[in-house]
């Protein structure tokens, strides 16, 4: 074969393909030349457009094709060899169809023909299969190759592999798409908010607002808001902006197109809108909570005054949290200041009396698993010191399983009905008491009358200056003391009323404990003032008690000691809780300085059966 340039008739530039071969006869000589000839001035102008551009294209970047005008591929750039995987060789030939899926091949060929014939180029994607088998999307752009006379010699296509730019962006679509949805079907109102105004909205803003969408585009935010509140939202979205710390969440109130007032909970975050600063705001309308947590608070203030109001006490126990809320000035009836008693368990049971705790605790253990109302009695320590009586009525509250979850109960102070108790059954043994002393009263007197019959027989056989008859006159005046104690003990048995008379007791004071402490080493000291206000008593009784309490500070005192007896004015002027009226008393005090009574005794001094003196001893 040779290749000789051979002008035609008319076009001088014109190059042809001279193909020449011998002819042989039967016995191989030569006889004869076989000479074809083909036009190849199109490939030959290509071939010098190419050798023209190939610096350019072999540079590039992208994947560039050439073709011929029959559509096969006559060159590639390194570029299209690692974008398609086959080599330069595996390309050249190829037809530009067979690199697209066969089922889109004719079709994508008709189309590039068209934009061609029409536009002289054609830009569009591509699916491509590359060598692995893979199909990939390549961003194409097709033009014609046109000879230096304006004549079509073939095509060039430059591509670039947008598959993963088009995975991405199908995923940012259905990703936008998505949060489109949970924009627009959002349970709670978005809004982005940019210079004050509101910028985008879904339809539950709307909903919330009264407002439409289209209204509430472009509107100053601070229109919605109730004008209590404007100050503080403003303040909180200029300083979100400006990056400083502001609280997570808030509530605050909106005014809806219809006036209405609505409590909206709000959660904020910085964003950009259109290239600038802006907020994303989430809304809840939380109106309905509101309303229900300020009847709540209406409720339990209500509830805390009434119990306030009543004597009793309200207590609500949190089982789990082992806190205890009381409705009640729990405080003020312990005589502490006010919050100084914790509101846990633990501080609750540390005021009741030991003896208590324990069963108090073991009633709550076995009554709140069984559903059953629980009722126990305990004592309770004032901060003075002294013990409360109070009643503890509970129920527990148990949770949608069964479990128990708190105890609601209420505490009664009942320690002046128990001290009426108490005083009840000192009243009856000192009835079973007077009518056992009232009997030998009798007996005794009748007795008496006899000595003090014959004793006043016998005195007037006596001169009155000897001294059988001093005896006899001392033996007399002792029994009328003894029968001034018979009558008292008569008057007692029998319920009757003392004889009282307006009496200045100072001399009585005086003269009762010298009697008592005669032959005494102990010693009195008095502390009575001149001015001591007189006092409706009975003599003979306050005799016999001052008498009484002398006595036993002087046994006391075995070794002897100093008795120290006071009188002071007193005037009473409320209500407290000993069983007197208002009004004007004198307070008579006898302190010795004894070993002093035990505190397990204190309970019981009133008890008329109760001693701790030895039989016989009195």
């Amino acid at each position: 074969c040779e290749t000789v340039p051979y002008p035609a008739e008319g076009d001088p530039a014109a190059w042809f393909l001279l193909t020449t071969d011998p002819l042989r006869d039967r016995d191989g000589r030569i006889t004869g030349i076989l000479e074809h000839v083909k036009d190849i001035t199109a490939r030959k102008k290509m071939e010098e457009v190419m050798i023209r551009h190939s610096m350019a294209y072999r540079s590039m970047q992208e994947g560039v094709l050439i073709f011929d005008r029959d559509g096969a591929i006559i060159d590639t750039n390194p570029a299209a060899e690692k974008l398609f995987g086959w080599s330069r060789e595996e390309l050249l030939g190829r037809k530009g169809e067979s690199l697209n899926p066969p089922e889109l091949a004719a079709g994508i060929v008709a189309d590039i023909q068209r934009r061609l014939e029409s536009d002289g180029i054609w830009e569009g994607e591509i699916p491509i299969i590359i060598k692995t088998g893979e199909e990939r999307i390549m961003s194409t752009i097709i033009s014609s190759l046109r000879d230096g006379d304006g004549n079509w010699i073939g095509t060039i296509g430059i591509n670039r592999d947008i598959t993963e730019h088009r995975k991405a962006k199908q995923t940012l679509l259905e990703s936008e798409r998505k949060y489109r949805d949970v924009f627009e079907n959002a349970n709670e109102a978005i809004l982005i908010a940019q210079d004050g105004a509101i910028k985008f909205s879904n339809p539950k803003t709307a909903e919330v607002s009264g407002y439409t969408r289209e209204e509430l585009s472009g509107k100053p935010f601070v229109e919605l808001i109730h004008p209590d509140d404007r100050q503080m939202v403003s303040r909180h979205y200029a300083r979100r902006l400006k990056g400083e710390e502001v609280p997570e969440i808030y509530h605050f109130r909106i005014i809806t197109r219809n006036g209405r007032t609505r409590w909206l909970e709000i959660r904020a975050v910085l964003m950009e809108w259109m290239g600038r600063p802006a907020s994303l705001n989430f809304l809840s309308d939380i109106t309905e909570r509101r309303e229900a947590e300020e009847a709540l608070q209406n409720s339990q203030e209500r509830f805390r005054l009434a119990a306030e109001a009543a004597s009793d006490l309200i207590y609500e126990w949190d089982l789990a949290a082992k806190t205890l809320k009381w409705y009640g000035d729990i405080d003020k009836a312990l005589g502490y200041e006010a919050g100084e008693i914790p509101e846990t368990v633990k501080a609750w049971l540390a005021l009741i009396h030991p003896d208590d705790a324990e069963r108090m605790t073991g009633e709550v253990k076995d009554h709140r698993n069984d559903g059953k109302p629980i009722e126990t009695e305990y004592r309770i320590r004032h901060r003075d010191g002294h013990w409360l009586y109070w009643l503890d009525r509970g129920m527990p509250i148990f949770d949608e399983d069964g479990r128990p979850v708190k105890m609601i109960g209420v505490c009664t102070d009942i320690t002046d009905r128990k001290r009426l108790e108490g005083e009840q059954i000192k009243s009856q043994k000192l009835e079973s008491l007077g009518t056992l002393a009232g009997g030998i009263a009798h007996d005794f007197n009748n007795l008496l009358m006899s000595i003090m019959g014959n004793i006043s027989l016998a005195r007037l056989n006596q001169p009155l200056e000897s001294d059988l008859g001093e005896i006899l006159a001392e033996v007399e005046a002792s029994c009328a003391q003894a029968s001034n104690l018979t009558h008292q003990l008569l008057t007692f048995s029998r319920g009757g009323k003392p004889v009282k008379k307006i009496t200045c007791i100072s001399d009585l004071i005086r003269e009762s404990t010298g009697l008592a402490l005669s032959g005494s080493r102990s010693k009195a000291a008095f502390s009575i003032p001149e001015d001591l206000w007189p006092v409706n008593v009975d003599t003979g009784q306050l005799h016999q008690v001052i008498n009484n309490l002398v006595i036993n500070a002087d046994q006391a005192m075995p070794d002897g000691g100093n008795l120290d007896v006071c009188a002071e004015n007193f005037e009473l002027a409320g209500k407290t809780s000993l069983p007197l009226k208002p009004g004007k008393y004198v307070i008579l005090s006898i302190r010795d300085s004894g070993i002093g009574i035990l505190e397990k005794y204190i309970s019981r001094i009133f008890d008329p059966y109760f001693t701790t003196k030895q039989q016989g001893s009195g």
